[in-house]
């Protein structure tokens, strides 16, 4: 039990390091080039928006309240951007 513990307390540490990061060199960024930094944003922004909806269509299948047919048609759905399912960070 108090290995888990001082597991997930180490894993919230790194995460917490991690994210300080990521706005520092994000601030570094919009400095030097804010119009880079800007799309980074945007399309950060844009993934974070379509994984929520592919999650949502995921649970709404899960809860008997889409079949298989509307859930695969709601997945692929395109208007200008990737399938839901090609949206993990590369």
């Amino acid at each position: 039990m108090v290995s888990s513990k001082l597991h997930f307390g180490y894993h919230s540490y790194m995460q917490t390091r991690a994210l300080t990061y990521v706005f520092f060199f994000t601030g570094m960024l919009q400095r030097e080039h804010p119009g880079i930094a800007i799309s980074v944003k945007t399309r950060q922004a844009i993934r974070t928006i379509l994984n929520n909806a592919r999650d949502v269509i995921h649970e709404l299948k899960g809860g008997g309240l889409l079949d298989e047919a509307e859930a695969g048609k709601l997945e692929s759905v395109k208007h200008g951007s990737p399938c839901l399912y090609n949206t993990e960070i590369s």
